[in-house]
């Protein structure tokens, strides 16, 4: 029993899909890239926060609006907190639509004063990416980074276990 506990992380490692799909992986590179340049620390993907930038996303996809206040009348703090990330420091959203390509959403964010500060907040440690597409809704693509100031617990596990394992990974 012990051997099996001692090796699931390793086969897990090696057999089952990142937390973050390709394009949000892409992004994550290209955030991470821009923040070595100015010497700052990548940031590591955490579950909570992931989980928080996927329901958003499909929310504002879902519902057609374009809001950092969701459908249910949260503010991004209260919503991280809500789903399941329970860091209480340093905390900020990005949101983008309009354009499935991650060098044309990470451009916008750059461009723009507020998100590009997000991005190369030396505070943040942190990040949920995610997207998601409605064909009737008017942008199609919605785009949702949630940043955070620390670890979810177990968040080292995020590259292991894809979402809806069975278990939380941001307790």
């Amino acid at each position: 029993m012990c051997r099996l506990l001692v090796l699931l992380p390793l086969l897990a490692f090696f057999f089952l899909p990142s937390v973050a799909a390709a394009p949000e992986q892409t992004l994550l590179g290209l955030i991470n890239d821009y923040r070595i340049e100015y010497g700052l620390r990548p940031l590591h993907p955490s579950p909570g926060l992931t989980e928080a930038a996927r329901w958003m996303v499909r929310d504002m996809a879902e519902k057609d609006y374009f809001s950092h206040t969701d459908s249910l009348g949260r503010n991004p703090f209260d919503r991280m907190t809500d789903l399941g990330y329970d860091c209480s420091n340093w905390r900020s959203e990005n949101l983008a639509a309009g354009s499935d390509d991650p060098q044309v959403i990470f451009q916008l964010w750059r461009d723009s004063p507020g998100h590009n500060a997000n991005m190369l907040n030396a505070h943040l440690k942190v990040v949920g990416l995610a997207k998601a597409y409605d064909p009737d809704s008017f942008f199609g693509w919605y785009w949702a980074a949630d940043f955070g100031g620390c670890y979810d617990k177990f968040w080292y596990l995020a590259e292991w276990f894809p979402p809806g394992y069975p278990f939380n990974l941001s307790w």
